[in-house]
């Protein structure tokens, strides 16, 4: 048997379970994204001046909604005050991004699952004819 093509096979398996790691990982982020506008929409909607706010780990606290405009961290830090309704156009548009970036990973995998499929049929191939002399 070829040992390149068997290298080939162990790094197409790496790169394959590479993307997979990295779709687990945007479905993770996605599925926390829908929450959050799933959570502002709640927010928006209700009639209640006293909410439980999670300050992270597990950690809650009851609050009063003075106003219900938001602050939102727009990167390196920076916090802008949005309106429920902006802050929701804002994890729209990370979803479009993740989607996008979805369809691409599993456009990868795709490709990478079927130069493996190429790598494993060429050393069936080689291995067809000393098979055949064992049988005989």
């Amino acid at each position: 048997m070829n040992e390149e093509l068997v290298y080939q096979v162990s790094l197409l398996q790496q790169e394959a379970e590479k993307i997979n790691s990295h779709l687990e990982t945007m479905e993770k982020q996605i599925l926390e994204l829908n929450q959050i506008s799933q959570s502002i929409n709640q927010l928006n909607t209700s009639s209640e001046k006293e909410i439980i706010s999670s300050l992270g780990k597990g950690i809650h606290l009851k609050t009063h909604l003075a106003e219900k405009k938001l602050f939102v961290e727009v990167g390196s830090g920076v916090v802008v005050r949005k309106t429920p309704e902006e802050a929701i156009k804002v994890i729209e548009s990370q979803l479009k991004r993740l989607m996008e970036f979805k369809v691409q990973l599993f456009n990868q995998r795709q490709l990478c699952m079927q130069a493996l499929n190429e790598v494993i049929a060429e050393i069936q191939k080689e291995n067809a004819p000393n098979q055949a002399k064992q049988k005989v």
